[in-house]
């Protein structure tokens, strides 16, 4: 019968077949410092809407001169010198940061920024250009000393204000990076990024570049190669690049990275002089990238605001498509007001500010079916994808779900007692329509937990990640099979006080592997990242 419904009664074949349209290959470059790589294919399953539609460009500062000076970043076109006494005088204003658009406490004012840069941007993904030179390096001084200010800032993280944002490389067609920012807001006149991390999705693994800046300035990069899920204990032993810079020239470089020319030593620019032709070469090369990406980082992320795509489908109670389902989205902190509607798939993505504050009401509206509400839609701090999951409608008296939906309700207590120092997380899912399994690895003690519901104790060292898995995808090489996505899995985190988050495993994904949220310190950061390209060495064994 070819209208015959999956088993659960969830979704007809037609919804099937049109989730198999939705399959997306991104096209991606290399991902290493200064090699020139080959296009590959990423590993990272996006939606549909992520690589449609032209790139937008973010507007950056003109490219810089071919004169370095040794205490600013100039533009290209050598100026007059009264213009360069002038710039250098008000060299803040290049890299001050606007406070608005940050996950701070909401205000209005942030969040009508967020607004208009939505209203601007649309629900497309921001790109950025590491390709052309815009910033090149200081000149060095040979008498300045390396300053261990990471450690500095990485201890008051929690207390600095923090966006994530998702771009696109235009330079590698299109490969994902996220940029989960840092800022410092000092005083209501001066607010600094101190810490960009920047996470880009290649076709094996990750590359993580941390910056670090001292009110505006460069003064220390660390990178190092992750694997595709980003699963490595973050230590001091990773091996990659540690390079502390001064006045925008690197001073002191310390490599251990077996794929990179200048390898298991460490450089300065006190001994620069000293080093062979090709060792000054490779010197050279390093620092004009590191300053060029770091700066061209810096300058693209500083004013874009926190925002996620808040995603799902609307379906009648048998699982069958509604197309052009009217949607009102109400903030609840602000005087804010979205009206969209599903496409002829039943699907719909909409974009949001994203602040500590701030919760979001839907209403879904078609013919004479009962209205749905959904009421408590929180979008925490650092996230880029929201997904909503399913939502079903009825005619009146035909209603099999409820219409009023809670997806965080704050009253639901964990179904065990815990400590102060715990979390639970529990996993559930229509086991009719997929073969789910959950992965709870601690990355310190290099241990993985499986079970359904999971009892984790959390200290400031902890670092978990968590996953769910489509097991009969995974192990049968079915890795572009939608059964985790139309599974309706959902993944719930409590504390001693009860529900703490809540996320919905993304319906428009083609892949076998959810990676939900990750813990870093007692801290939870939603990450909702979903692959295709699978290792089954660690989790289809």
């Amino acid at each position: 019968m070819e209208r015959t419904l999956l088993a659960g009664g969830f979704c007809m074949k037609k919804i099937w077949t049109i989730l198999l349209l939705f399959t997306v290959m991104a096209l991606a470059g290399g991902c290493a410092y200064g090699k020139e790589q080959a296009e590959v294919i990423t590993n990272r399953a996006d939606s549909e809407e992520d690589t449609a539609g032209e790139e937008i460009s973010v507007d950056v500062p003109e490219p810089e001169t071919e004169e370095v000076d040794a205490e600013e970043i100039q533009m290209e076109e050598e100026p007059e010198e009264e213009e360069a006494e002038e710039e250098e005088s008000s060299s803040d204003e290049v890299t001050e940061v606007n406070f608005d658009g940050f996950e701070a406490n909401a205000s209005e004012e942030t969040f009508k920024n967020a607004v208009s840069y939505i209203n601007k941007q649309g629900n497309q993904i921001p790109s950025i250009n590491y390709d052309e030179v815009k910033y090149k390096p200081g000149k060095r001084d040979t008498k300045a000393k390396a300053e261990n200010i990471a450690q500095s800032i990485d201890s008051r993280l929690n207390v600095l204000s923090m966006k994530k944002i998702r771009m696109l490389r235009e330079d590698t067609n299109g490969t994902t990076i996220d940029f989960t920012v840092y800022m410092n807001k000092a005083n209501k006149n001066q607010n600094y990024i101190e810490k960009i991390v920047s996470t880009e999705y290649c076709s094996d693994g990750r590359d993580i570049t941390n910056f670090y800046f001292v009110k505006g300035e460069l003064r220390y990069v660390y990178s190092y190669k992750d694997d595709i899920y980003g699963s490595t204990y973050r230590d001091s032993n990773i091996p990659g690049k540690k390079c502390y810079f001064s006045k925008n020239a690197m001073i002191e470089c310390y490599i251990n990275d077996d794929d990179a020319l200048l390898r298991n030593s460490a450089y300065t620019a006190k001994d620069y002089k000293s080093y062979d032709e090709f060792i000054r070469t490779e010197y050279d090369a390093l620092e004009k990238d590191l300053v060029n990406r770091a700066y061209i980082t810096y300058m693209a992320v500083k004013d874009i605001p926190g925002t996620a795509l808040l995603s799902g489908y609307v379906a009648d109670e048998y699982g069958g498509i509604l197309s052009n389902v009217k949607i009102t989205l109400t903030s609840k902190a602000n005087e804010y007001t979205q009206e969209f509607t599903t496409n002829g798939d039943g699907y719909y993505e909409v974009r949001v500010p994203v602040n500590k504050e701030d919760w979001y009401g839907l209403r879904f509206h078609y013919g004479d079916f009962r209205e749905v509400s959904i009421d408590d839609v929180h979008i925490p701090a650092g996230t880029v994808e929201y997904s909503l999951g399913i939502t079903y409608m009825a005619a009146e008296g035909e209603n099999k779900h409820d219409t009023e939906y809670y997806l965080l309700d704050v009253t639901q207590k964990p179904p065990k007692r815990l400590r102060n120092n715990e979390y639970q997380i529990i996993l559930s899912y229509d086991s009719t329509k997929a073969d789910l399994k959950p992965f709870m690895m601690s990355l310190n003690k290099g241990k993985s937990e499986t079970s359904l519901s999971t009892i984790i104790t959390v200290d400031e060292d902890s670092q978990y990640k968590y996953f769910v898995t489509d097991q009969r995808g995974g192990r049968r090489d079915n890795t572009m099979t939608y059964e985790m996505s139309v599974s309706e899995a959902v993944v719930k985190v409590f504390n001693k006080d009860g529900l703490v988050a809540s996320y919905q495993v993304p319906v428009n994904r083609a892949g076998v592997v959810w990676e939900v949220f990750e813990i870093d310190g007692t801290k939870i950061i939603p990450v909702s990242n979903y692959y295709y390209d699978v290792g089954k060495e660690i989790f289809f064994q």
